[in-house]
């Protein structure tokens, strides 16, 4: 390939490097169990309480972990693998949409209300751990920068 300067110039502009310390990767594998546990949590709450919104949240939680996993593997394997994780991760958002509607939908036609305390107990919780990963997210992000 012949020698091009803007293409030099853009290189060094907008690398990507898959240079990840290990306090990174730690955080990235604390922010994964997280998401799964809430996953869990959320699911069993938004079945007993029979509330789209924790099913929802929930969802979101499962592919917020699926996408932490999978961008682990990928750190190690290149910027190609960890744009593949990001296409992962917005398909599995649309995929959960699209079976949020249906369930809110099937709702709707069926007068199913749910139940507030729950909802309200583990949206409690949700921001508690979304509170922690983002404590621990500033933490190392802030670690690394000096």
């Amino acid at each position: 390939m012949d020698y091009n300067p803007c293409f030099e110039a853009m290189h060094d502009c907008c690398a990507i490097t898959t240079d990840v310390s290990s306090r990174q990767r730690r955080v990235l594998r604390c922010v994964l169990w997280l998401n799964l546990a809430m996953f869990l949590v959320e699911l069993i709450a938004g079945l007993v309480g029979r509330s789209t919104a924790l099913l929802a949240d929930s969802a979101d939680m499962l592919g917020d972990a699926l996408v932490y996993g999978f961008s682990l593997y990928a750190m190690a394997r290149g910027p190609i693998r960890l744009a593949r994780a990001a296409m992962l991760k917005g398909s599995i958002m649309a995929l959960f949409g699209v079976i949020v509607l249906g369930e809110v939908a099937w709702k709707l036609a069926r007068g199913v209300a749910p139940a507030a305390e729950v909802m309200s107990g583990v949206g409690l919780l949700a921001l508690a751990a979304n509170a922690g990963a983002c404590s621990c997210s500033g933490r190392a992000a802030a670690t690394t920068s000096t």
